[in-house]
């Protein structure tokens, strides 16, 4: 564990965290967000934030795949074999000698940090191949329209990703669903004229790291809320470094390649700033008032195109909505709203914004 970068992050989120309780009245983002920030924060301190591809991730947006008759699994493969493909993917392999350390959801309690159960190493060994079959297949799918090149850029070390390799490569189930994010994108708008992008709720900032990675010209901002905003500001600038980043600031600015800020701060953006506004998977997860808010203020900040991803419905009985589920302004032009052929209950949408 590298000692220092994780105590930099820890300070972080306190101090993302104590910033954005003084300007709240009230648990506007929930308690149980509050719960899941504290649960991510004893992660990275007990097993440091050098590794959270392999503990936190399992909660940003990474499916935890462990079986191999999964729903997710059946899906890619009725994917491939409709487009006349066979399913080669399902040859990667784990990388047995890095694959140590995996802090799983189904092997591990998220909350204490210690086993549910007494699992063997051929059951984990099970779990992990699994995994990897998993991976190889959403990696195939991902590169059948890959015009971009996504699958070019390589899975950055920092983070200990898991080890699934497919012919020698390293891949990664992440890389994969940015891939088929961007290139969703690139069928309804030029992403190479898109100079200042905003994405709300980023996760640890896989997105942006391909996003920047293909259009190194891009100016690219970050809103969210503690955990998060700390762990995608400090991998992003592990990885393209403290020059071309603006960390967050009480007072924030965003001069540089990335830029990250707490949500109220985006009421000192000026109109029309942004040409692209993208959020994956956390619009479905708000609070109705909160995601309606947001898209408000998209609809001040943005010029260009909107991108949503996420479940088509909600499942939290009224509590939230899902994405055909909101109300969207209605000077928005609708240009693609389709089911998610892999992801079981998701929807992708796109809008452009006059």
């Amino acid at each position: 564990m590298d000692e220092e970068q994780t105590n930099r992050v820890l300070l972080d989120i306190d101090r993302i965290a104590e910033a954005r309780a003084a300007i709240l009245e009230g648990p506007e983002d929930g308690q149980f967000w509050q719960n899941v920030g504290l649960i991510h924060r004893r992660m990275i301190e007990r097993y440091g934030f050098n590794a959270f591809k392999r503990h936190i991730n399992f909660q940003y947006g990474q499916w935890c795949i462990h079986k191999f008759y999964s729903r997710f699994t059946l899906r890619l493969l009725i994917a491939l074999l409709r487009r006349g493909q066979l399913p080669r993917g399902a040859l990667a392999r784990v990388d047995w000698h890095g694959a140590d350390d995996i802090y799983w959801p189904v092997w591990f309690n998220i909350e204490t940090g210690q086993r549910v159960a007494d699992i063997s190493r051929s059951r984990q060994d099970i779990h992990l191949r699994a995994y990897a079959m998993y991976c190889g297949l959403l990696w195939q799918y991902a590169s059948i329209n890959d015009t971009l090149g996504c699958l070019r850029i390589p899975e950055p070390k920092f983070g200990y990703p898991m080890p699934v390799r497919l012919k020698g490569q390293l891949i990664s189930q992440d890389i994969a669903m940015a891939s088929l994010d961007l290139n969703r994108m690139a069928m309804f708008m030029p992403l190479r004229s898109k100079k200042r992008v905003l994405e709300i709720g980023a996760g640890y900032g896989r997105l942006a790291y391909l996003f920047r990675s293909l259009f190194p010209d891009v100016q690219y901002s970050i809103v969210d809320i503690s955990p998060a905003l700390a762990v995608s500001q400090n991998y992003l600038t592990a990885v393209f470094g403290e020059e071309n980043v603006t960390r967050f600031s009480p007072t924030p600015s965003m001069p540089r390649a990335l830029n990250f800020l707490l949500p109220h701060q985006l009421e000192l953006v000026p109109d029309q700033h942004f040409d692209l506004a993208i959020n994956v998977s956390s619009f479905d997860e708000m609070p109705p008032e909160v995601s309606a808010r947001y898209l408000k203020t998209i609809g001040r900040l943005c010029r260009g195109h909107v991108f949503l991803n996420g479940y088509a419905r909600s499942s939290h009985r009224g509590s939230r909505l899902g994405l055909d589920e909101l109300r969207y302004d209605p000077a928005w032009k609708l240009l693609y709203s389709r089911p998610h052929e892999i992801f079981p209950g998701w929807v992708e949408k796109v809008f452009e914004v006059a």
